[in-house]
């Protein structure tokens, strides 16, 4: 038996006291519905190769702000990487030009 196992059977043991570990998909923090337009107009200088220091430069914000920014977009499209929010945003321009609408997330 290890430790732990044998502590965990102690009354008022730490370990019983642990709370445990709370498990939350990603798809959980889906935003159902688009981005901002302020996210759009960031995407749209990351998609066309800028860094996100260069976008916070050109929007006169701080690197923080867009950084915020691209975690939310992130979440809003269930992205892992800046590379796949940015197809996922690419697609849904296309949809756009296109004249579809964009498939929902629900």
């Amino acid at each position: 038996m290890s430790i732990n196992h044998l502590a965990a059977q102690l009354p008022d043991s730490p370990a019983k006291r642990r709370k445990p570990k709370r498990v939350i998909s990603r798809n959980h923090f889906i935003r159902i519905g688009r981005l901002t337009p302020r996210q759009d107009e960031v995407m749209k200088h990351i998609a066309k190769g800028m860094t996100q220091g260069d976008v916070a430069e050109l929007l006169k914000v701080r690197p923080a702000v867009i950084n915020h920014h691209m975690l939310n977009i992130r979440i809003t499209y269930g992205a892992k990487t800046t590379a796949e929010a940015v197809a996922m945003w690419a697609g849904e321009q296309s949809a756009k030009s296109n004249g579809n609408p964009p498939e929902s997330k629900v």
